[in-house]
């Protein structure tokens, strides 16, 4: 790695608290964007071989990616391949225990922030977001909810008895230690939840005006619906319950003004005969 990659690896663990050393490296990467992308592509290498454990550096690098270069570009030399990386790992990447959907979420906000100007669908986040609600729903759904992948949860990784439990922020730090406890381990999935539904109200401000916004959402409404059945409401805090019926009262809206903006296919548009 040469010495100006070594700057740059050095000052991206600052990056979430120093917004000057942002900044810097930003102006690093300016300046030298050649060696700083050759770079990039060899960090990205070594990561899609572990891409479905990925390590704390791995995060990193995919953070300073999509900071340094322009994520909206549909086909960049490094930000085109960081995205795939992380799709990857959102559509095969199978959760088997708490710290597998914290990674995802991560994953998923990374997901989003890539796509946030070019608006481009990304259908892997979509997938991730709601089976991550569904398996971590305190009631296992009779009916099924969407076309998207569901994935059979573990055993004990439901939410029960989190009626008491605090609505904390999502800690990046999750990613990588396990919980210690079940009071923590029950407190890290509260957080999982609440985190997804923030990144699906994102989306559907993302993708408000898209023709597909129907069938993208659609599945979103059926799994919100089930959340607030009082079977599932009864296991969970008021706050997150709360946040679920006002996601919910939102996409019920903006479905019903979707449907009514939707105007059939026509192959011409001519003049009515007499």
């Amino acid at each position: 790695m040469g010495c100006f990659a070594l700057i740059l690896f050095a000052n991206i663990e600052t990056l979430s608290t120093d917004y000057s050393s942002a900044a810097d490296v930003w102006s690093l990467a300016k300046s030298f964007p050649i060696d700083i992308a050759e770079e990039f592509r060899t960090q990205i290498n070594d990561i899609s071989s572990r891409c479905l454990t990925p390590m704390p550096g791995d995060m990193i690098t995919l953070v300073a990616i999509g900071t340094v270069f322009p994520p909206s570009d549909a086909f960049h030399q490094v930000t085109t391949p960081a995205m795939l990386l992380i799709t990857r790992f959102l559509s095969q990447k199978i959760p088997k225990n708490t710290m597998d959907y914290v990674q995802g979420t991560f994953m998923g906000s990374l997901a989003l922030h890539y796509v946030q100007l070019s608006q481009r669908f990304c259908p892997e986040f979509m997938n991730f977001c709601l089976n991550t609600l569904v398996s971590l729903a305190p009631i296992k759904s009779g009916e099924k909810l969407g076309s998207f992948p569901q994935h059979e949860p573990a055993v004990g990784i439901r939410v029960n008895g989190a009626r008491k439990v605090e609505v904390k922020k999502l800690e990046p730090t999750a990613c990588f230690s396990p919980p210690g406890s079940e009071k923590e381990d029950l407190s890290t999935k509260v957080a999982v939840m609440n985190t997804t539904l923030q990144l699906l109200d994102a989306a559907s401000q993302l993708y408000a005006g898209k023709s597909s916004f129907t069938e993208t959402f659609e599945p979103v409404k059926r799994v919100l619906r089930h959340l607030s059945k009082s079977s599932c409401t009864s296991q969970l805090p008021p706050a997150l319950t709360e946040r679920i019926t006002k996601l919910q009262g939102k996409l019920k809206t903006m479905l019903t003004m979707a449907k009514l903006a939707r105007r059939p296919l026509e192959l011409h548009h001519h003049r009515p005969l007499a």
